[in-house]
């Protein structure tokens, strides 16, 4: 079927090397493009499962920090709460407006030379009202009669109604 010669021939001729030559080349690049993308395919496998561990992870933390806030808005409820009974429970409304007044009378017995010697004769008159009406009937008649109390001043004054205090001819307030 063929010669010899012409196998011999096609052989020998430059196109032929260079087409040999040239499918070596071919097969060999393609050989090292395959281990290439193998290499490839590899290196995106462990880049997904890290992003896959990096993404659990970052929600692991998200679930903690939530969790952690969730917790942190929880207690700061309970205190507000806690806070708001502490100021209504009896006598803590009496306490800060105490509180208070004895800052105003610190800041006028510092500002106000005169208002000390009258407000201390107003406290001692007063305590001893207090002592007073906590001894005997009229501790009684006191607590009998508080509501009673509650719609006056609580003061008793020797004045005549309709004089004013500060009319020097009247006399002074005093206190039983």
């Amino acid at each position: 079927m063929w010669d010899n010669e012409y196998v011999q021939k096609a052989i020998t001729h430059p196109f032929t090397w260079g087409l040999v030559v040239g499918l070596i080349l071919v097969f060999l690049t393609w050989l090292s493009g395959l281990a290439k993308n193998r290499e490839l395919r590899k290196e995106v496998r462990r880049l997904r499962e890290h992003l896959h561990t990096q993404m659990d992870i970052t929600q692991r933390g998200n679930s903690a920090m939530k969790a952690e806030l969730d917790a942190i808005k929880s207690q700061n409820e309970n205190l507000r709460v806690a806070v708001k009974e502490w100021q209504t429970k009896p006598g803590r409304a009496e306490l800060r407006q105490l509180s208070i007044y004895d800052r105003a009378i610190r800041i006028l017995n510092q500002n106000a030379p005169g208002f000390s010697p009258v407000w201390e004769k107003a406290v001692k008159e007063s305590e001893e009202e207090i002592v007073s009406a906590d001894n005997g009937m009229s501790s009684m008649l006191r607590r009998a009669f508080r509501p009673l109390a509650a719609l006056g001043n609580g003061t008793k004054t020797d004045k005549p109604v309709g004089q004013p205090y500060d009319d020097p001819a009247g006399g002074t307030a005093a206190h039983d």
